[in-house]
């Protein structure tokens, strides 16, 4: 059944967004610090662009420090540099060829500035995941004027892919749901 493929590569894409949409929201701070929050911010360094986990080891100290062990002191600088750019609000503290990340407390009004940027990015993937969805839609619709699917096949698969952008819709506000709660009670 041909309409199968164009589910089967809807189903993919839309995992592959929804994972990214994830990753996103592991980025966004809260006062518990994770690795996630430091470590794909890109450094300049080598005369390229570099992710800081290629740059240093990232530990964490209870209750809110991020500790980055760089690995070449003379990178320091520009790691500095690319966290304090980062839209995370963090100024590094320098000790050796340690940094430390103190991740305060949020405010009120910094609780809902993420929690915006958090809607901001659900409605960006959901935006994303239309646009899959019309895309296939008219390689479907193509393919059925080409007699390439039968009527059936076709109502089919639009039925289907309607079912999965609504558990995949389900799913990103439940994931924004619980970064909410993490948000708030951080």
């Amino acid at each position: 059944m041909k309409s199968q493929n164009f589910l089967k590569k809807f189903e993919e894409e839309v995992k592959i967004i929804k994972e990214n949409f994830q990753k996103e929201v592991v980025k966004i701070r809260t006062s518990r610090p994770s690795p996630a929050l430091v470590e794909d911010i890109l450094v300049e360094a080598y005369n390229s662009k570099m992710p800081i986990k290629h740059l240093a080891s990232i530990s964490i100290v209870p209750p809110n420090v991020i500790v980055l062990e760089v690995w070449d002191k003379s990178v320091i600088p520009a790691i500095k540099n690319a966290i304090s750019r980062s839209q995370l609000g963090l100024t590094p503290v320098e000790d050796n060829n340690l940094l430390k990340l103190h991740l305060p407390s949020l405010t009120e009004e910094r609780k809902k500035e993420l929690i915006q940027v958090l809607s901001r990015i659900k409605e960006e993937t959901r935006i994303r995941i239309r646009q899959l969805r019309d895309e296939v839609l008219k390689e479907i619709k193509k393919n059925f004027e080409e007699k390439l699917l039968s009527e059936d096949e076709m109502f089919y698969s639009k039925e289907k892919i309607d079912e999965l952008i609504e558990k995949v819709n389900k799913e990103l506000d439940e994931i924004e749901k619980k970064k909410i709660e993490e948000i708030n009670n951080s």
